[in-house]
């Protein structure tokens, strides 16, 4: 440890990689970064209790007065690339600090967008109610997401971690209507005038990656092109298609398109317990939006007659046990941005972690072995084979299984014809269904059907003195799916 006497003495230190320490202030260098900022901490005699350590962007200005018999004072001054960033002055043992911008981002808030599977708005919406108690506001009825006003960080890192519908969040840079890469193109202004600088550290690389449903005339490279072209040109941000610092995502479904930071690093959809899956299989986040479509709110008693990898059981079990579907990883991009290094993110998830219950009243039931020990499988994976019940059992049996009304949702995937399944053979099974729910659920219980077939239910649910109360239109990747919500006659 080199120890620096005069202002020159504390700049070469700085600049030579040394340790310019004293009784006033200690500085190191931290070569995080191609430009290699500096790191500012108080080493005070008595301790600072306002600041006890101060991070900031340092270039090689800096500035210290010589200790005077009646005073000390000193002024560092931190210029990074032209503007001053962080200005502390040091008076006697105390000091304050003159925040800019830069430094005082990481308690900003900033607008999101919550990517969802088109036609999942409102249940999205819904459930950013519940985890911020902030409102939601949505676009277009199938658009594939809603934004919340003034997150912080915290914010999206619990939308992150809790949310069962998100695809991704992401930090909102712009949003509207497209009809070809270069209706983006001429909101060059709002693209570029955007602050990055919270989320993108100086020198980092960046991607554009963009997603897109409908029958759009361009294709996503071409976003992806012009977007990368553009700010590779204005902002000379280097390009890292493999493991970038930044990665900007659109989608676009139909239309519409959203733009904006990817918070996430990953598709949230994917669930870590996703073993084993067969053909009849839901994306995890629209077995959870089939839940809530139902009426779902974690206590009722909730059943799936046709389990197959135990997709709707494992999330209704999530939601009822306030357990994270990411509980298993919790590696995210935006725990490394500027934005959130203050923040100690284990520590943030373990105390969400620590309101997880035990309690949940689901099954699920399937006649195949092999399904059965599939869904178990998964189950176990998620966490929640304790928290659920699954069982061998053929949907014309369920009254030997439970009591007379003792169900309030029933939430499936029936059976429907096929090349390898004939007609008759379905509607025996659809038949056996009604005839069931009939008994087993509540009067004001409901049966929630996902299917790409409404016609083949309609016989069997009318015959058994059921009625179509509700559709709604979900889009899986190219699958266009319905909820199709039966209630009993009155």
């Amino acid at each position: 440890m080199k120890r620096a006497t005069t202002p020159m003495q504390g700049l070469c230190a700085a600049q030579s990689n040394v340790d310019a320490s004293g009784p006033w202030a200690t500085v190191a260098e931290d070569r995080t970064g191609p430009t290699s900022p500096l790191l500012f901490r108080s080493t005070f005699p008595q301790g600072n209790p306002c600041l006890p350590g101060v991070r900031a962007p340092i270039h090689p200005f800096l500035f210290a007065a010589h200790r005077t018999p009646a005073k000390i004072q000193a002024f560092l001054g931190f210029f990074h690339r032209g503007r001053l960033t962080a200005a502390i002055f040091l008076n006697g043992f105390g000091f304050s600090t003159a925040m800019t911008k830069k430094a005082a981002q990481g308690a900003a808030t900033f607008p999101v967008a919550l990517l969802c599977d088109p036609g999942c708005e409102n249940i999205i919406a819904l459930e950013a109610k519940e985890l911020l108690g902030k409102t939601a506001a949505s676009g277009a009825l199938g658009s594939g997401y809603v934004t919340v006003a003034d997150c912080s960080v915290k914010d999206a890192a619990t939308l992150i971690y809790h949310s069962q519908s998100a695809l991704r969040v992401l930090a909102l840079v712009s949003k509207g209507r497209i009809s070809s890469p270069n209706d983006l193109l001429e909101k060059k202004k709002e693209l570029l005038d955007f602050d990055y600088s919270p989320f993108l550290p100086d020198g980092g690389s960046f991607r554009v990656t963009c997603d897109r449903l409908g029958d759009q005339e361009w294709r996503s490279h071409e976003v992806e092109e012009a977007l990368g072209a553009l700010l590779h040109e204005e902002k000379r941000w280097p390009v890292d298609l493999k493991k970038p610092a930044l990665t900007l995502f659109c989608q676009s479904v139909d239309d519409t398109y959203v733009l904006g930071i990817d918070l996430c690093g990953r598709d949230l959809a994917k669930r870590e317990y996703k073993a084993f899956h067969t053909r009849r299989s839901l994306r995890s986040t629209v077995a959870y939006a089939a839940i809530r479509a139902a009426g779902y709110t974690g206590k009722e008693v909730l059943l799936d007659p046709f389990m197959t990898d135990c997709g709707i059981v494992i999330e209704a079990a999530l939601y009822a046990t306030k357990m994270s579907p990411h509980r298993f990883r919790k590696e995210f991009a935006f725990t490394v941005m500027s934005i959130a290094d203050r923040e100690d993110w284990n520590a943030f998830f373990t105390a969400l972690d620590g309101k997880i219950g035990n309690e949940s009243k689901v099954a699920g039931y399937s006649a195949m072995v092999r399904t059965l020990q599939m869904a178990r499988a998964n189950a176990k994976l998620a966490g929640v084979e304790k928290s659920t019940v699954t069982s061998k059992c053929e949907v014309s049996w369920l009254d030997t299984k439970l009591d007379e009304a003792s169900v309030n949702l029933i939430v499936t995937v029936p059976p429907t014809s096929g090349k390898n399944t004939p007609l008759k053979d379905v509607e025996k099974l659809q038949d056996d269904l009604f005839y069931q729910a009939k008994y087993v659920l509540k009067k004001d219980g409901t049966v929630l059907l996902i299917s790409e077939k409404k016609a083949e239910f309609l016989n069997a649910a009318t015959r058994h003195k059921f009625s179509l109360k509700d559709e709604k239109e979900i889009h899986m990747g190219g699958t266009t799916l319905k909820f199709l919500v039966f209630g009993k006659e009155v």
